[in-house]
């Protein structure tokens, strides 16, 4: 607090360190939710802080905004999540896919005004390297220093994109289920392997002659045809420099015949658990992020595990457990679950906004609330970020009345997620 105290008082507004070091100071104070020296270090900074420097003026505004539980915002969003595009290059067997529509121009223009004051955006699809706009994106995030995070199938990344997307240390996510070739090619419909890996090749190329040490990660939709090989996943990362394996159970949009997480297999499950826990110890050096919830399926299959259970009784679990949080949250009885207490609210209303690929906009793809804020194709994301929906979204959840967020988040499963 005191070099905070000091800034403010010298007034030192071009030392980069010294703003850095203010910046992380007031993230650690909202991580801890200590909103009332938020606000006496925010109202100070605000008196003289220059509006030119545009990000950081924004941040310190938004904190001040959260910290007094604002409904109406002056700061803009912080993160955006974008699906430019529902359109594919592939069919791939899990998905469901929406008929393709791209973001109207106005949206992509208003995506462009928005870069000066982010963080962070996401980039989804869909497809993003189908959308024809998806370059002149790229590098106007860019040009404003925003960090960048890309889902892709990576079938279209040839070597001048790879250069420029490894120059501008983005991080990226590339969907592969599986390294057998013919395996692949089946659910990957469209896709080719061999074109996979050219196009991987080029990013490790440009990641060698740019020294990137950003993240790189693989998704991998662990199903029938996939999990016997999930190993194998370990030495192709290595191979073309990723740092990361994202293991995702497949969808219930998927073949019944690939879907073992549906109508469960006790027997498969352990042995994938088996699996992953084996992987989880690679002396690689690649993490293994496991999104799979063994846990659950556990639960679900201790009473009789010759029966079936269909999604509705898998998820009977989690709706109690929502709603004997929601019950000690009106109490006041929370303790120390993640998502409940005084001191603790949600800042995602505050701080973040979406696009989905049907162009519905929400708060974050995870807040699964009742209504959306609006959709891009008759909706402006200006209007929406201070429309009466998020006003009232951040009326109840500044009030801890979490009935508007996600079933997901009120079970805990989020809510670190969230706060962070």
């Amino acid at each position: 607090m005191k070099d905070v105290v000091q800034f403010i008082k010298d007034k030192d507004i071009d030392n980069k360190e010294r703003i850095r070091h203010v910046l992380f100071v007031l993230n650690e104070l909202s991580k801890v939710s200590d909103y009332e020296n938020t606000i006496k270090i925010t109202d100070a900074l605000l008196t003289f802080f220059p509006k030119e420097k545009v990000r950081e003026y924004n941040i310190i505004l938004n904190e001040n905004e959260i910290a007094k539980k604002k409904i109406v915002l002056e700061s803009k969003p912080r993160f955006l999540r974008v699906m430019p595009t529902s359109s594919c290059n592939l069919s791939c067997i899990m998905c469901d896919k929406n008929p393709p529509s791209d973001i109207p121009d106005r949206t992509k223009k208003e995506v462009i005004k928005l870069m000066p004051y982010l963080e962070k955006i996401i980039w989804l699809g869909g497809e993003v390297f189908v959308y024809k706009g998806f370059e002149e994106l790229l590098d106007v995030a860019a040009k404003y220093d925003v960090f960048q995070e890309i889902t892709t199938n990576g079938q279209c990344i040839n070597e001048h994109m790879a250069e420029k997307l490894v120059k501008y240390k983005v991080n990226m996510i590339v969907s592969i289920d599986t390294i057998d070739k013919d395996t692949y090619e089946k659910i990957r419909r469209g896709g080719k392997f061999d074109n996979l890996c050219q196009n991987l090749s080029y990013l490790k190329k440009y990641r060698k002659i740019y020294n990137a040490t950003n993240p790189m990660a693989i998704n991998s939709v662990v199903m029938r045809s996939t999990y016997k090989n999930l190993e194998k996943l370990i030495d192709f990362a290595c191979e073309y420099g990723f740092t990361e394996v994202c293991l995702i159970p497949v969808s219930n949009t998927g073949p019944k015949e690939e879907n073992i997480f549906q109508y469960i297999e006790p027997n498969i499950i352990e042995e994938i658990e088996q699996i992953v826990e084996k992987m989880k110890k690679n002396d690689k050096g690649i993490f293994i992020r496991n999104l799979i919830p063994f846990n659950l399926y556990k639960k679900n299959n201790s009473v009789n595990d010759n029966i079936k259970k269909d999604n509705v009784e898998k998820n009977k679990d989690i709706k109690k457990d929502v709603e004997q949080k929601q019950e000690n949250l009106e109490k006041k009885e929370c303790k120390n679950e993640p998502f409940c207490g005084k001191d603790f609210f949600c800042r995602v209303p505050w701080k973040y906004l979406c696009v989905l690929s049907n162009q519905d906009i929400m708060p974050e793809c995870y807040c699964n609330i009742k209504k959306m804020l609006g959709n891009a194709k008759v909706d402006s994301l200006f209007d929406v970020w201070n429309g009466e929906v998020i006003q009232e979204y951040r009326k109840k959840v500044s009030n801890f009345d979490n009935s508007m967020c996600s079933q997901q988040c009120n079970s805990g499963f989020l809510a670190n997620y969230k706060k962070f």
